[in-house]
């Protein structure tokens, strides 16, 4: 969906053009050159940026969202709490999953004292390239780093590094302690392209003293692939935050700018074209507009970008690492990894997904603002709209997704159910997951029959109607697939999954949760005092746009509930 600008919008006017509603270029008998001359003359900005965010408003690029019952929640009148300090927050940077937000001690001024009058001793004694030294290093780049003085430790890091190589050679096993503090001291501070960096060497030191196929190469293979999921999700947030261009749906909308997304008209999907090509498929010398059609036709597949070239190359990167680890006979390493395997790699379909519905627009042909239901359904206005504003689309990249995940969790979940002895709250567990895994694609059949697949197996093992809701709704709502990273989640921001965040207020609503994980009727009943407009609207937004499982009544899935929530919000 590609607006035009006012400018742009009466030169097409002056030039016989007309525009329709919401200043869309119309032109009956070619909706594609509209669509491609569009995409030429528009800045980038048009088709990727929404409007820049004022500058005073507060940075919400570390957002989260807790949701309790509203009558389980305090009934005291909630005040706007003071903002934290670093040393307080709980989720002061996404740095948490690696570096832990190392705890300060009062010891650890002196420990770095102590350390490095050892150094200077040492280095007095037994030169720069003693083994005593490099541990004295070590030591003061951990002290350094409980005292929050991450370069520093960085450097203490290197030096230990360093002896290591002279003495032992340049890639020896016992650098891999000291590398892996080093990127602990770099997400600490942000410093993600470091911190990659140093990944990348890190699986090179591995991958030099671990076997083929051993259990320590696919464990160094596994930990890359989590590290460029945690790099996709902790960059993009950082991305967003700088550039003070986070949308109110939660959307990324730094997404390839130097792309068009042109619909192909023919198959009714979208086709992603490089804008410096865009000239190159406009012939300035055809004659007739069908001329130009044609010539788009014939040259497409020069220009035509394929929809994995636009999957974030982390992203694709570690997909293609769990699915080869996931394919390894060793049979060792999947007696304990097969599980987390499986649900990491669905973990990338849905952010996959999330990537590329923020590059396309949404389907739906049945909520179409712009067809006018005066007009025959295939009138020239409505065919126009249908396919150019809101085309029916499926992208191969997410279906495949979709599909190969799919297969794997129904078949973890059959394998629970048919396996003698196996727990019955595990079996129900990943008939759930599947219920979820289809939820969040659409397919609120295939999501109810697993669903009720798990309530059969609860209600078969003797466990009591609010037991098997309290395993059935953990939390009031909560976002489907569980297992995966969500937007507004500590998880994304790698804050202590099991810790309690200090919040900076709430938000009081009443809403409707479906049976086929729709939040609708929302309505906010109260807020804290200072609650912005724009966090609002970014909660509400949130909760239209993600599914949520269903809630489970007397062992029964719920047609719709009605809940009132208290939602703290932490930013």
């Amino acid at each position: 969906m590609i607006l035009l600008p006012e400018h742009s919008a009466k030169g097409f006017r002056t030039a016989g053009w007309t525009t329709g509603k919401l200043g869309f270029i119309k032109q009956r008998t070619s909706p594609l050159l509209a669509l491609l001359c569009c995409a030429l003359l528009s800045p980038p900005s048009v088709l990727a940026e929404p409007t820049a965010l004022k500058t005073e408003s507060p940075d919400y690029s570390q957002l989260t969202f807790e949701v309790t019952l509203l009558d389980s929640a305090s009934a005291a009148p909630a005040e706007r709490r003071q903002q934290p300090t670093k040393s307080e927050s709980v989720a002061s940077a996404p740095a948490n999953t690696l570096a832990s937000s190392l705890p300060k001690s009062s010891q650890s001024g002196s420990d770095i004292d102590h350390y490095q009058t050892s150094i200077d001793q040492i280095l007095a004694q037994s030169g720069p390239f003693s083994i005593p030294l490099r541990e004295q290093y070590e030591s003061l780049g951990l002290a350094l780093q409980k005292a929050g003085e991450h370069e520093r430790a960085v450097t203490a890091f290197e030096s230990a590094l360093h002896i290591d190589r002279v003495n032992n050679g340049l890639f020896t096993p016992q650098q891999i302690p000291l590398v892996r503090n080093i990127i602990a001291s770099y997400v600490a501070r942000a410093n993600w392209q470091e911190a990659a960096r140093r990944h990348e060497y890190l699986y090179l030191v591995q991958k030099r003293n671990y076997a083929p196929n051993s259990s320590n190469l696919l464990a160094a293979q596994e930990e890359l692939a989590d590290w460029n999921v945690l790099y996709y999700f902790s960059e993009s947030t950082t991305a967003s935050s700088s550039h003070n261009l986070v949308e109110a749906s939660g959307k990324l909308p730094w997404l390839r700018p130097d792309y068009a997304l042109i619909l192909d008209h023919t198959t009714g999907r979208y086709i992603y074209v490089p804008r410096s090509q865009l000239p190159a498929m406009l012939e300035p010398d055809a004659a007739f507009i069908s001329d130009i059609v044609s010539d788009f036709y014939a040259h497409k597949p020069a220009f035509e970008v394929p929809p994995e070239a636009m999957v974030d190359e982390r992203l694709r990167s570690a997909r293609d690492i769990y699915q080869n680890v996931i394919a390894n006979p060793n049979s060792d390493f999947h007696k304990l990894h097969d599980l987390s395997l499986e649900y990491k790699l669905a973990n990338v379909g849905i952010a996959v997904k999330r990537q590329l519905d923020a590059i396309e627009p949404e389907s739906g042909f049945e909520s179409n603002p712009l067809v006018n239901a005066d007009e025959p359904a295939d009138s020239d206005d409505n065919l126009f709209y249908q396919l150019l504003v809101f085309p029916q689309h499926n992208n191969p990249v997410v279906q495949t997704a979709y599909a190969r995940s799919r297969d794997s969790l129904q078949a973890i979940a059959d394998r629970f159910r048919q396996e003698a002895g196996s727990d019955s709250v595990d079996a129900a567990m990943a008939y759930i997951n599947l219920g979820d895994w289809h939820l969040y694609f659409n397919h609120p059949r295939e999501s109810n029959e697993a669903y009720e697949q798990a309530l059969q197996i609860l209600a078969g093992a003797g466990l009591a109607p609010t037991e098997i809701t309290q395993l059935f709704n953990p939390a009031p709502l909560v976002p489907v697939p569980a297992f995966a990273v969500h937007p507004y989640s500590k998880q994304k921001f790698g804050s202590i999954t099991d810790g309690t965040l200090q919040h900076d207020g709430h938000v009081d609503l009443r809403l409707t949760l479906t049976q086929s994980g729709m939040v609708k009727a929302m309505h906010i009943i109260d807020s804290t005092p200072n609650t912005s407009r724009r966090l609002r609207q970014l909660l509400l937004n949130y909760l239209h746009n993600q599914p949520m499982r269903p809630w489970v009544v007397d062992g029964k899935l719920a047609k719709a509930s009605v809940l009132d929530l208290r939602i703290h919000y932490s930013y």
